[in-house]
């Protein structure tokens, strides 16, 4: 991988040159504010996923949302406040990542790129892959940061507040991911490869017919 100050752009180039090859770009939103108003409903139905199927969450909130009501929350600056802001910039940074482990080899890849924003990192590649781990890919922190996490936290009676405060804010921005797993879904084929250019799409049946691999 290779570090950038800013997420890449979309290359009109390498667009122009996956078409000419063949690849077939899907429709999806064409920036990132057009992906998160569309996700909307994703970050809703994730939502309630999350409440509904990991019981430490759903306690934990019931007893914030009593705190609530009762006028118990109080916001103190102090050094644990300044601790779980920086535990939280981490933790965005740990669900980019966790995007990254799908791509091949993005250790050593040189068309992977990371890199630290404001609202925690990003991770962006052009590497070809199967429908089969993109869509590993875009799930995959969801379901450990917002499903197994607070599930294990939980098991060992850890799951407070800001456990269950950090897997439902991750189910929200995971919105996107499962909007994109989605078109994924339902307009690439199955056996078809994929590959991004920065909001751009494109799935092609592989050159080689007996390359099926679903993980490859």
């Amino acid at each position: 991988m290779i570090y950038r100050k800013k997420i890449p752009p979309i290359d009109s180039s390498l667009s122009e040159a996956l078409i000419n090859d063949g690849w077939v770009k899907i429709k999806e939103p064409r920036n990132l504010s057009a992906a998160v108003a569309a996700s909307i409903p994703f970050m809703v139905m994730n939502t309630v996923i999350v409440i509904s199927f990991v019981p430490s969450v759903r306690v934990s909130l019931g007893s914030a949302l009593g705190m609530l009501d009762n006028g118990g929350i109080t916001l103190n600056i102090n050094f644990r406040l300044l601790l779980y802001a920086f535990a939280f910039f981490v933790f965005l940074l740990v669900h980019e990542l966790l995007h990254a482990v799908f791509v091949p080899d993005f250790i050593s890849s040189k068309k992977t790129f990371w890199g630290v924003a404001p609202y925690g990192g990003f991770v962006s590649t052009t590497e070809e892959m199967s429908k089969l781990r993109f869509v590993l890919a875009s799930a995959f922190p969801f379901i450990v940061l917002s499903i197994a996490m607070p599930g294990i936290f939980g098991f060992f009676g850890m799951a407070g507040g800001f456990v269950t405060f950090l897997a439902i804010v991750n189910a929200m921005a995971s919105s996107v991911d499962i909007l994109n797993l989605a078109l994924i879904a339902v307009q690439v084929p199955r056996g078809n490869r994929i590959v991004n250019n920065g909001f751009e799409t494109y799935h092609r049946r592989p050159r080689n017919e007996g390359d099926y691999g679903e993980y490859n």
